[in-house]
Formats: structure tokens, sequence, C-alpha cells
């Protein structure tokens, strides 16, 4: 597709702010603005919005994301929260669906994958440049390197801590952080099976991202998104062993065993160093009886329950299956859920336990809770059907586009059941990657493309 280069260049700059800022807290406006203007920049291609509008209204992805919506807008017949579910579906879903079609958008708008790419790989770039360098003035003021094991945050001498002032918590961090490994540990991968690239910097900058995506959550403290990423290595070195067929078996063994000896490894050193895994498994189990432990209800005001030792409990890990525990249940009281908001669970828990309540710290509660379960297995459906198109990409010619299809919902969707990831930004960062993902995996096939003028498959 022909565009005045300009205009394309505008898009490009767009988008790649867009992608930057999204993370950054005190740029909702800005958001709002640059979304505003790269939809306009976008549909005003006449071209570009019959291709988007085929897209949108032939494939599985977009007809189960309007499903959803539907659900969503019949949900208003009963909701005790209308205004408040109203303001919601405004503020939350309504841009979290125009996010997709941005990421659709600039995806058909490029001639390849590959030029789409680049993109996303500058904005990763730039933005985890900009964090490490926050993180390193830090230190170098501190004079000394913080103790990055056994704490919340890593924690200098003083009692003070590293905290990010680029992203506001190491939720976010870790977020964009796993985003950032799961696209450049795709590439590698593909590199080093001698299969086609995707993206056009070198080798050594890819790997070099792919090392800041760890070092970043590291230096934010954050636990769940060193997680995230060994998971993500590990579904990574399953869809070798079962896509990269055209490496001897011996040589796709040997890769995965050597992926998933680095993730024992890893584990192994973690358990050792962090004493938070000792307790942990105990705590779980405190968290999953959510009625008769209920300091998850009212942090600080009621006390937390003792380990069998005496020992403190690991609050994280209780909290955060109390939380899930106990969105189970309103599940099972409320299955058509009470509404799309961001607080359903905490009006839920405030009208039973009464106190100070908070949100559920996992996305897969909060959906359950608010939409029920039609709007959770909705939502999955939406990731499963992604999931099997990238499988049919990969399963015509392994490539980074094709394992970014199945990390990407695959990670998103475990991951939200222990962190509360879909709402905000985060949710808006998600649907803009995976639009532009799944726009890809349609319209940019190496071996049957069609144009843009041509429906995707």
């Amino acid at each position: 597709m022909k565009l005045v280069p300009t205009r394309l260049l505008a898009t490009d700059l767009c988008f790649v702010t867009l992608f930057s800022i999204l993370s950054i807290p005190g740029t909702i406006a800005l958001r709002y603005w640059l979304m505003a203007l790269l939809l306009g920049l976008l549909l005003s291609q006449p071209p570009l919005r019959n291709a988007l509008g085929r897209l949108l209204r032939d494939t599985p992805v977009p007809r189960l994301l309007g499903l959803l919506s539907a659900w969503l807008l019949i949900q208003l017949l009963f909701t005790p929260y209308l205004l408040e579910v109203l303001r919601e579906l405004k503020s939350q879903w309504l841009m979290a669906m125009i996010a997709f079609v941005l990421g659709a958008g600039v995806a058909l708008l490029r001639p390849s994958a590959r030029s789409v790419f680049n993109l996303v790989f500058a904005a990763l770039a730039l933005t985890l440049v900009v964090l490490h360098a926050d993180y390193l003035w830090q230190i170098a003021r501190h004079r000394e390197w913080p103790d990055l094991i056994g704490t919340t945050y890593p924690r200098f001498s003083n009692d003070t801590y590293l905290t990010s002032r680029i992203m506001t918590s190491k939720v976010q961090v870790a977020f964009f952080a796993i985003l950032a490994f799961t696209i450049t540990l795709a590439e590698l991968l593909a590199r080093a099976l001698r299969y086609r690239r995707t993206l056009g910097a070198p080798t050594v900058a890819v790997a070099a991202v792919w090392l800041l995506s760890i070092s970043a959550n590291l230096l934010a403290g954050a636990r769940n998104g060193l997680l995230g990423e060994t998971l993500t290595l590990l579904a990574a070195s399953v869809l070798v062993l079962i896509f990269a067929r055209h490496i001897a078996l011996a040589w796709r063994l040997l890769l995965a065993l050597v992926m998933v000896g680095t993730i024992a490894g890893g584990a192994t050193m973690l358990d050792q160093q962090d004493p938070r895994w000792d307790r942990a498994v105990e705590s779980v189990h405190y968290g999953m009886q959510p009625e008769r432990y209920t300091a998850w209800t009212n942090q600080n005001e009621i006390p937390y329950p003792k380990l069998a030792d005496g020992s403190n409990i690991e609050v994280s890990a209780f909290e955060r299956t109390a939380f899930i525990f106990a969105g189970l249940q309103f599940s099972l009281e409320h299955p058509l859920g009470i509404g799309y908001t961001r607080q359903a669970f905490m009006h839920l828990v405030g009208e039973r336990y009464g106190g100070r309540p908070r949100h559920a710290h996992s996305g897969f509660v909060e959906y359950l809770v608010a939409t029920g379960w039609p709007g959770l297995l909705l939502w999955y459906a939406m990731l499963l059907a992604t999931i099997v198109a990238a499988c049919r990409w990969l399963n015509r010619h392994f490539d980074a586009i094709g394992l970014i299809g199945v990390l990407l919902p695959l990670g998103f969707g475990g991951r939200m059941i222990t962190e509360n990831i879909t709402r905000d930004h985060m949710l808006l960062l998600f649907m803009l990657s995976l639009g532009l993902v799944y726009a890809c995996l349609k319209a940019h096939d190496p071996d049957t493309a069609p144009h843009p003028h041509h429906p995707p498959r």
C-alpha cells in the first residue's frame, strides 16, 4: 500500500511514541491525543480502512471481541452499578478496543511483518534504556549496589529502596519487561535455528535488549516478573520441539534441554537466595481458606496468621491465593458477574466483610467477578483463537511472528491469574500488541500474503 512519505513518518512516530509512553504515569492526556491522531491517520486511507474492516469483520479474534463487548452491554440490564459500569466501559473497554484496532491498522499499513516489528523493537529498546538510566542514576548517587534478593524492593544500606521513577510500580516494569523478553527471545530463537529473521537489528542489539528485559525485573525486585520470563522460556522450548521441524530432532532436544537447564538453574538460585520462597507453600495453604483467615480483607487492621514455626507469613503468596479463592466463591454467587468495573471485587468484599477492601491483584478474578463466567470464557476464547492462528503460522514456517503469536496471549492469559494486568495502560499495551501481531498473522504470511486490497484469511 502506497502512502505519502510524510504521512507514513507521522504514523510511525505516533505509534512508537504511544508504545513507549503507555507505561509512563502522567501521560494520559498525551496518550489519548496520540491514539486519536493515529486513528485519524489510519482511517484516512480508504484502502487501509477497507482492509481493516475486512479483518475486523471476517476473522475469529475480532468477532470474539465483538461478542464479549455485546455481553458487557447486556450486563447493563442487571448490574447494580449502572453509572459506574458505563464510565468503565468508556474509559477501559472502549479504549482497549481502539488500541486493538490501532495495532491492527499499523500492521496492515506496513508492507511486511519485519517493518512492523522494527517499530516495536525501537520502542522497546528506547523505553528499557531510559528505565535503566534511571536505575543506574539512583545507584550512582548511593554509590553502592542494592540488595536485590529477599526484599520487596531492592534496598540500599541506608534502608532506602531502589524504585523506578519512570513506571509507578514493579508490576508495570515487569509487564513491559516480559513483553520485551517475549519479542526478543522469539527473534533470538529463530536466528539460532537459522530461520527467517523478523527484526532488522543486529543480533548483538537484540541480545542486549533481551538482557535488559531480564535486568529490569531484577532491578525492580519483580519476583513474579522473573517467574513470568521463566515460564515464557519454558513455553518457547516446547514450541521449538513441536514446530522447528527443519532442524534435526537431536538438535531441538539439545536446545530444549539447555533452555530447561537454564530455567532449573535460575529457579534453584532464586529458591536458595530468596527466603520468601521457603514460606510461600504454607502461606498458600492459609490463603486457600479466605473465610477463616480474613487478614486479606482489611490490610493492617486484621493480624496475619503465623506459620507453624511461629514465623511471619509470606504476605504476597497468602493474599494472592486468598483473592483467587474468594473470587471463585463470589463467582458461584454471581455467575453472570456484577458489571464491567475495576471495583467489582472490592464491592463484593466490602459488602461481605466491610473494612477497606482492595482490588484482587488478579486479572482473572477481576474479570470473573465483573464479567461473570460468560465474559471470562469469551476472553479466554479470544486468546485461544490467537494462539491457534499462530500455531497454523508456525506449522507453515517457524519464525518470530508465530512464536510471539503464541507466547504473547499465552503469557498474558496465564499471568493475569496472579497479577492484575487486565486494566489501565497494561490492558491498552497488550491490546495494541495483540492487534498488531494478529494482523501480521492474517495479512503478512510470506507464502500467501494478500495485498491489503484483498481480504485477509
